[in-house]
């Protein structure tokens, strides 16, 4: 019986088996033997230790090893040669044999004769050979004994001496930085790289877990493959898959680093490289999170190491004059918004994962020109207009630009244009015009069609989705 044989009988499945078969068979031989359910007694809690590290063990080598497109391939069986038969004739017939016989007796006889000579002269020597007085035994007294004979205690763990990538560390978990109800966590600091997020933590039930940064994420125990592990580019979302290295088996600790250079990121899992791509990350600026953060996902640390001291971001926005016709501070939040006054700017955020929003009260008649300047976190911000919105760094597709018509909802995908950097300020300019309309970011044309909006009339708005924006200012201009 090979090493895929020994696994599939553990797991108690056969070849053939789906992965999502083979999964849900791991899942439920993990709520067996779960070391929780024996908590009363010790004896049995060991069984459950020892057959819970078997099963997990198998687990992860079939994971690694035994299936073929999706499909536990069947094992292939150790072969062993067999013994020819006691009465097989020899090559060389049966005249043969008495002449091998005859040799393994002489070899025989030789071989007990140099043991019992051998013997004989060792024997000789000790005993005839004068005796020597063996020197008594030094007694090491208390007050002079040797540092190395002291008892000393014992060396800390291994896991509590930890070798830092950067010498300044931010303890987020010990801040406890939420972003929402959703249970994610936040460091606070605008990160550039370079630095490291180290996490240690314990997932249960191959729990999907998550790091972010900017528009780039690592993606553990994902749902679509559990055994890719995904890496999202912080500048562009790009993404690459590396195979078999996105488990993290649940009931046992990991250490997760995920560093992040000017040209490079990594990641690494218990000491060994998971996954490691190149790219232009020099500029980005971002905040560092996890997720999720409730129930299935133990956190034990979450640090960001960098080289130098971080920085609070630069309130930027605020300092400008107060702009003219500025609805910001009148307009009205729907009910899952929550706003908070911040040095440079409004930020609103959603306590679910909804498409709430900031509206204005009045409605407007087109023509008519929306003017903000705004920032996102990372994924959506977003500007609505009647039955309409724009939406930016969408996450399905951050580089694809949604526009849904004022007027019906109907969506244009302008392929692209859609990208805004995260945490930097941009002016959007939303036009409605009489017989069209043009959107702008930054002063550069991203969007237009032709169309008659003069029956347009509505309140409009900007809000944020599974993200924080900051608003400097609101302005909607009447022509």
């Amino acid at each position: 019986m090979n090493e895929t044989s020994r696994c599939c009988r553990v797991l108690n499945v056969t070849h053939g088996a789906t992965f999502e078969e083979v999964k849900a068979e791991y899942r439920d031989l993990v709520k067996i033997w779960h070391p929780d359910r024996f908590s009363e007694n010790d004896r049995l809690r060991k069984k459950a230790q020892e057959r819970l590290k078997e099963i997990n063990l198998a687990w992860e080598y079939l994971c690694a090893n035994g299936f073929q497109e999706g499909v536990l391939a069947e094992p292939q069986e150790d072969t062993f040669k067999e013994s020819p038969p006691a009465d097989a004739q020899s090559p060389q017939g049966p005249a043969a044999v008495p002449s091998q016989s005859r040799y393994v007796f002489w070899l025989s006889w030789l071989g007990v004769n140099a043991i019992l000579v051998c013997g004989a002269f060792f024997y000789t020597c000790y005993h005839f050979a004068p005796r020597r007085e063996m020197a008594p035994a030094p007694v090491l007294s208390p007050i002079t004994t040797p540092e190395s004979a002291v008892a000393k205690p014992a060396e800390p763990p291994a896991d509590e001496v930890i070798a830092r990538d950067f010498p300044f560390v931010i303890d987020v978990l010990g801040a406890q930085h939420f972003t929402n109800s959703s249970g994610w966590l936040q460091a606070a600091p605008l990160l550039n790289p370079p630095f490291a997020m180290r996490v240690k933590l314990t997932v249960d039930d191959l729990a999907e877990f998550r790091l972010h940064y900017g528009l780039g994420q690592v993606v553990f125990n994902w749902d679509g493959s559990a055994k890719e592990l995904l890496m999202e580019s912080p500048r562009t979302s790009k993404f690459e898959s590396f195979r078999h290295q996105g488990i993290l088996l649940p009931h046992e600790p990991h250490e997760i680093i995920w560093d992040v250079e000017s040209n490079r990121m990594r990641v690494r899992v218990d000491g060994k490289i998971r996954g490691e791509t190149n790219g232009n990350f020099a500029g980005v600026k971002g905040f560092a999170s996890l997720g999720p953060y409730s129930g299935a996902v133990k956190l034990n640390r979450f640090d960001i190491e960098t080289p130098e001291e971080p920085k609070s971001a630069p309130a930027s926005a605020r300092g400008l004059a107060e702009v003219p016709g500025d609805l910001l501070h009148s307009m009205v939040a729907e009910q899952n918004v929550s706003k908070s006054n911040e040095p440079d700017g409004l930020a609103i955020q959603t306590s679910t994962d909804s498409a709430d929003r900031l509206m204005t009260s009045q409605a407007f008649q087109a023509p008519f020109v929306i003017r903000t300047r705004a920032q996102t976190d990372g994924y959506n911000l977003r500007l609505y207009c009647g039955a309409g919105m724009v939406i930016f760094n969408w996450e399905l597709n951050e580089r694809e630009l949604r526009v849904h018509d004022p007027l019906n909802g109907q969506p244009y995908a302008a392929t692209g244009s859609g990208l805004i950097s995260p945490n930097e300020w941009h002016d959007v300019v939303w036009d409605i015009q009489k017989y069209g309309m043009k959107l702008f970011v930054d002063g550069q044309l991203r969007f237009e069609n032709r169309k008659d909006y003069r029956s347009l009339n509505t309140k409009v708005g900007i809000g944020p989705f599974k993200s924080k924006v900051t608003i400097a200012y609101f302005q909607v201009e009447k022509k």
